[in-house]
This record gives structure tokens, C-alpha cells and sequence, in this order.
């Protein structure tokens, strides 16, 4: 049994189930995976994070809320241990006994034979994902029956010359050297960029945001060919929209790199920005599904290509 104590929004979510989905592969036993959201609480907005897995097609799985028992009593130990769980030593040594504890920048080679695995970290590493590439193409997908609405957009982005343009407007409280909010001029950088790395014929744009009034105020196109993102999409139809096309603008977010793995177009071509101290953004590998090519960073103080 593997026990995934999910952390974060819909991105972080993705990699931490990957991560599980890449364990349960690599052990090649038939493991239960249990997805534990107690305590997934957003800071910032007093709130809990959205259960975004209950809306996929997960593989063997159940949800559950719970923190009594064995979790309460794991929670308090690590609560008042937690320099000792954060050591960079005692990584493996915990991992040998079933605990998987690892940050964003350090990668995890040890596979536990232990009957009970928690897991517990973001796991920001498309290696794990590429080695389970097939199995998240068929199950992080929604199973909510999609709108009229939704399917005519995604038909659209198939049979176009699409761009999928992801613009993240961060809360003042999470923003800082490590976090930048992009600024409008960084993303119209990167637009530019794209459009000379792919045809002008039949081009449609979809931009996605979780704050369309920034999107409406800095980032305007003046095309009749752009789909603006509609305050009704939730997050499974934001996700059927970006991975149904077949180029992309990320932004500091982990949920436009997910949209753009999960597309399935054999040329699909992306422009990210190189964030030095930001998980999945501070390194150049590229993932299964693009050309190296197609995988373009630019510093995101000033749009420059990286070689």
C-alpha cells in the first residue's frame, strides 16, 4: 500500500501523483494507492486545496480525510522533529523504512520494498513523470462529462494552429525572488518568440488565467482568433482546453507545465521561463512528448532565450 499525503493545487498534485504512480511501477506489485488529503490547507487563503484527483481517472485508488491514529501521531512527531525529517542525511534512511520525505531538489533513487509507503513532498522531476508518461496520458484526464461549450473550444484547438497561453497572477503574499510575478512585457516576449517558431495560418490563441481581469487589463490580443478563459471552466475543463492543443506560453506554474506534457500533438512546441529556485522551472531537462528544439527557456527578467 502506498499513501500519498497530497500537498498543494492542481500542478503539485500532478507531480506528487506521478511520483506515486512511478513508485507503484518500479516495485511491480499490485499496491493500493490511498490519497490522503487531511491537511491540505492553503495559508494564504484559509482555505483547504481543492481534491483535484477525485476528478481523474486515478489509478487503483481511494480518497480519504483523515488524521487520527497512526497520521496524528505521525503529524506531532514531525511537527517537532521536522529539522531531523528536512536533513538532507536522513532522506534515504527514511525512505528505507517507508517515509518518502524528499524537497523539490532532491531527487529520490531508492525504491522501498516496505509494505507501507507514505509519501509526503512535491517531487518535481519529469523523470518520474516520462517513465509513467503513458499511464498519466490515460488517467489525468477528467471524468466529468464535458459542455457543449468545452468540446466545440478543444475541437477548435485540435483542427487549428493553436496556442495555449497560460498567464499565473500570483497573491501579493506569494510573491518573491524566489516566486515573480511575470510581468505583461515577459509574456508578450515569449508570444513573439513562438509565433516565429510556427506557421501564421489558422492560428487560434486559448489564454487561461486564474485572473482574467489582469489578462483583460495588461495582455490584450488583437485578433478575433483568441478564446479567453471563461469563469465557469473549472479546473478539469481548463485541463481538456490545454492539453487538446498544440503549442504553448507557461508561466511560473506548475499546472501550464502539466497542460503542455499532457498534449499529445507530435510538433507541439513550448517557451518557459528559467526560474533558478523554482522546482520543475530551474532545469533545462526536456520532457518525453517534446523535441529538444521545441522546449525553449528565456529568463524571465528579460524574455532572452537561453542557450
Amino acid at each position: 500500500m502506498i499513501e500519498l499525503i497530497v500537498r498543494g493545487n492542481a500542478g503539485n498534485q500532478f507531480f506528487e501523483y506521478a511520483f506515486a504512480r512511478f513508485l507503484i511501477k518500479k516495485r511491480n506489485v499490485d499496491d493500493e494507492l490511498i490519497i490522503n488529503y487531511y491537511g491540505n490547507y492553503n495559508c494564504i487563503t484559509k482555505t483547504n486545496y481543492p481534491r483535484i484527483l477525485e476528478g481523474l481517472f486515478c489509478v487503483k485508488s481511494k480518497t480519504i480525510n483523515k488524521g487520527l491514529g497512526f497520521r496524528y501521531l505521525y503529524r506531532r512527531i514531525y511537527n517537532k522533529f521536522e529539522i531531523f525529517f528536512f536533513n538532507p542525511i536522513n532522506y534515504d534512511r527514511l525512505a528505507k523504512i517507508g517515509f518518502y520525505n524528499y524537497p523539490n531538489d532532491k531527487k529520490c533513487d531508492f525504491i522501498s520494498t516496505k509494505n507501507t509507503i507514505i509519501l509526503r513532498g512535491n517531487y518535481e522531476f519529469c523523470d518520474y513523470a516520462d517513465f509513467v508518461r503513458e499511464e498519466l496520458l490515460s488517467e489525468l484526464i477528467p471524468k466529468k462529462t464535458l459542455s457543449n461549450e468545452v468540446n466545440k473550444i478543444i475541437s477548435l484547438m485540435k483542427n487549428k494552429n493553436s496556442i495555449c497561453v497560460s498567464i499565473r497572477v500570483w497573491p501579493k503574499e506569494q510573491v518573491s525572488n524566489r516566486r515573480k510575478q511575470m510581468s505583461p512585457e515577459l509574456y508578450k516576449k515569449m508570444f513573439a518568440i513562438l509565433k516565429e517558431k510556427i506557421s501564421a495560418e489558422n492560428l487560434v490563441v486559448f489564454i487561461s488565467s486564474n485572473n482574467m481581469n489582469w489578462v483583460y487589463e495588461n495582455f490584450s490580443i488583437n485578433d478575433n482568433n483568441v478564446i479567453y478563459d471563461n469563469e465557469d471552466f473549472d479546473i478539469y475543463d481548463k485541463l481538456a482546453i490545454m492539453t487538446s492543443c498544440k503549442n504553448f506560453i507557461l508561466s511560473n506554474s506548475t499546472f501550464s507545465w502539466w497542460g503542455a506534457y499532457l498534449a499529445q500533438y507530435h510538433d507541439k512546441k513550448a517557451v518557459l521561463p528559467f526560474c533558478p529556485d523554482l522546482g520543475i522551472f530551474q532545469r533545462k531537462t526536456v520532457p518525453k512528448g517534446f523535441k529538444p528544439e521545441n522546449w525553449i527557456f528565456v529568463n524571465q527578467d528579460n524574455g532572452d532565450i537561453l542557450i
